[in-house]
């Protein structure tokens, strides 16, 4: 909200507080509306409520992977039409929900998964966490019949999973 135009209602001066005249309420909430309008400037003017939170990093284990040819028909949702990759991956807390970019390498016919884990807390709920699995839509490679790895790695390169796969279209 921004508060820098606001005005003071014109029926706020029929407010009645018990010991408090109608215009010392008037100067109290003129003061209260400065004030208001000072913290405003401090923040730029901005709706604190819409203000992108820090986002903390997590790393993530993987302890499964494959890729999908994908099946060509569109399920509701818009679930495997296209090749993706499936993992089964680990979060260390269950409030950090993971992240990806992916990158193909078509000279070393490699596809490169780099996955994170973000939360925006520092103070996380201590209920057990559990192995999830994740789809990851990815174009098709473009060396039919090659045989292509996929890495996943961490946003600082240390490589977490590796795996195989031959570039097929599906059956």
């Amino acid at each position: 909200m921004n508060i820098m135009n606001a005005n003071v209602s014109p029926g706020v001066t029929n407010v009645v507080q018990p010991g408090l005249p109608n215009n010392d309420l008037q100067s109290l909430l003129q003061k209260m509306l400065e004030l208001l309008q000072s913290l405003d400037q401090f923040l730029g003017a901005v709706d604190v409520t819409h203000r992108h939170k820090k986002q903390y990093h997590f790393d993530a284990s993987v302890s499964a992977a494959s890729w999908s040819y994908g099946s060509g028909v569109v399920r509701p949702g818009g679930i495997g039409a296209g090749p993706s990759i499936n993992a089964t991956i680990t979060l260390p807390y269950i409030d950090v929900k993971p992240e990806w970019k992916v990158r193909t390498d078509e000279k070393n016919h490699t596809i490169t998964v780099t996955i994170d884990g973000v939360s925006p807390n520092t103070v996380h709920p201590l209920v057990a966490v559990r192995p999830q699995d994740i789809n990851i839509p990815v174009q098709r490679p473009k060396d039919l019949g090659a045989e292509y790895k996929i890495v996943f790695a961490t946003p600082k390169g240390q490589e977490l999973f590796e795996t195989t796969f031959r570039n097929m279209l599906p059956a």
